[in-house]
């Protein structure tokens, strides 16, 4: 059985099986958040020369290995969001190295 819900647009009904907005509304939304994200101090601080050295340092550090599930880690997480404490965006007892599966669990049970 297909579970359907309606686009998170303002006022749109149109039923959608996944994601969050529709196929009209997708692009716009992507955009706006876009726009809003890229002079934003975190999402520089993502593409910055540090995080990229720090974040191969604790891939290395943990062998690679997902601190949740024991499977290939190919992220590192910050337990402090940077947003929180921008003070521990670096502490490498901050970070730990986790797969796309678990990162996307610890995001989505915040």
């Amino acid at each position: 059985q297909i579970v359907m819900k309606e686009c998170k647009h303002h006022n749109c009904r149109t039923l959608i099986k996944r994601g969050a907005y529709c196929d009209r509304h997708k692009q716009t939304q992507s955009k706006y958040y876009n726009e809003q994200r890229k002079n934003d101090d975190a999402m520089k601080f993502y593409r910055s020369k540090e995080w990229r050295e720090t974040r191969q340092e604790v891939l290395k550090r943990d062998c690679f290995t997902c601190a949740m599930c024991g499977g290939t880690a190919n992220l590192v997480h910050h337990k402090v969001e940077v947003r929180t404490d921008w003070s521990k965006r670096l502490e490498m007892s901050n970070l730990e190295s986790v797969c796309r599966n678990c990162h996307n669990k610890i995001e989505h049970y915040k």
